[in-house]
């Protein structure tokens, strides 16, 4: 088999692997109790099934542009009292 391998779990769960083929792909549906449902190979860069629908992909991108904006705020210039240095054990001086 190939480096990459999906599992997308649905109402039925859906395997996605990669062959030794690059860009060919093998596609196992199972139900709940684990027999399989279908199988297909497509032939393609990415399977469609783990392409996202384009509004989930922008809102994706929304949320992950407000989650990096937070974490680019800059944390105080102070230091804390107490701190201890690396290699410093309490009550010691550096």
């Amino acid at each position: 088999m190939g480096e990459v391998t999906a599992v997308i779990e649905a109402e039925v769960k859906i395997t996605v692997r990669e062959t030794q083929y690059p860009g060919v792909w093998w596609l196992t549906h199972t139900n709940e109790q684990g027999g399989i449902v279908t199988e297909f190979i497509e032939i393609t860069m990415i399977p469609d099934i783990l392409r996202p629908h384009t509004a989930d992909l922008r809102a994706g991108l929304k949320r992950l542009d407000q989650a990096l904006a937070v974490s680019r705020v800059e944390p105080p210039a102070t230091t804390h009292i107490g701190t201890i240095a690396p290699g410093q054990t309490k009550g010691q001086r550096p």
